[in-house]
């Protein structure tokens, strides 16, 4: 018999024993996991993951902060392709990294143009496409005809832009 105080029973003993409460637990356990883990559809219509609805707006900023974390690796290979095969000093590869964050300071106009002008019909959406063809554009420029430091600056500053015009117009 199991000791009480006043008519206080242990919480163990309350309604089912010991083995049927794990076995609930661990039951609701798998429910919750698999309702946070799976790929459903959500009330919008749209499919979720992780509890995040999958919208093309929630993709196209997902895409944009993946492409700006592989641009951070690329950096160091920029850094390498300045220095090694346009045989650049220090001094010139700082120059050239100083002005690729440029369009990194005029962020706020980016905002007042993607408002204020629209370019067909849409304020935000052609405006990350059109970011999304300068990036390509300027990458591809930069893996063919880009020989010089002249043309490898504007290369930098052209992916530059295209990045930061991207962040500000998916995050608006």
């Amino acid at each position: 018999m199991v000791p009480t105080v006043g008519n206080i029973v242990p919480r163990y003993q309350v309604g089912c024993t010991k083995a049927d409460t794990s076995k609930r637990y661990l039951e609701g356990w798998h429910k919750k996991q698999s309702s946070t883990d799976d790929v459903r559809k959500s009330k919008s219509g749209y499919f979720t993951a992780f509890g995040v609805d999958l919208s093309p707006d929630n993709m196209a900023v997902a895409i944009v902060y993946f492409v700006q974390g592989v641009l951070g690796l690329a950096r160091l290979a920029v850094s390498f392709y300045l220095k090694d095969d346009l045989h650049l000093d220090p001094a010139e590869t700082a120059v050239i990294s100083g002005f690729s964050s440029l369009p990194w300071l005029i962020k706020p106009i980016y905002g007042f143009i993607s408002d204020s002008i629209p370019l067909y019909g849409y304020r935000r959406r052609s405006y990350l496409i059109l970011s999304g063809f300068l990036g390509t554009l300027s990458w591809s420029l930069m893996a063919t005809v880009v020989n010089s430091k002249y043309g490898a600056g504007f290369s930098i500053l052209l992916g530059s832009l295209s990045v930061a015009f991207s962040d500000v117009v998916s995050m608006s």
